[in-house]
């Protein structure tokens, strides 16, 4: 079990994506987790819909730690890198 430590206001927060888990961390190590649950009509929508809604809950929790800081987001989903130069074709998408 990690150790957490306290936050460095100095340092770059990271914020890693796991699933639907969501660490904050400073130099490699964690400060806190979050688990958001999503319903179940949203989890049958598209996989990176889901993954940028556990994003934004996780920066809307932790807005006192990531206001007019410099933060990363690091993500085991490859598409997410992507979504900003994506070509939409459907209204789902």
């Amino acid at each position: 079990m990690p150790i957490l430590i306290i936050p460095n206001f100095w340092h770059v927060f990271v914020l890693e994506t796991n699933n639907f888990a969501i660490t904050i961390s400073q130099q490699g190590r964690p400060i806190a987790f979050y688990n958001k649950r999503l319903y179940p009509f949203i989890q049958m929508t598209l996989m990176y819909v889901c993954k940028l809604l556990v994003i934004m809950s996780s920066i809307k929790k932790w807005i006192q730690y990531l206001v007019e800081k410099q933060f990363h987001i690091i993500s085991d989903k490859k598409f997410l890198k992507e979504i900003l130069t994506q070509t939409f074709h459907t209204l789902e998408q």
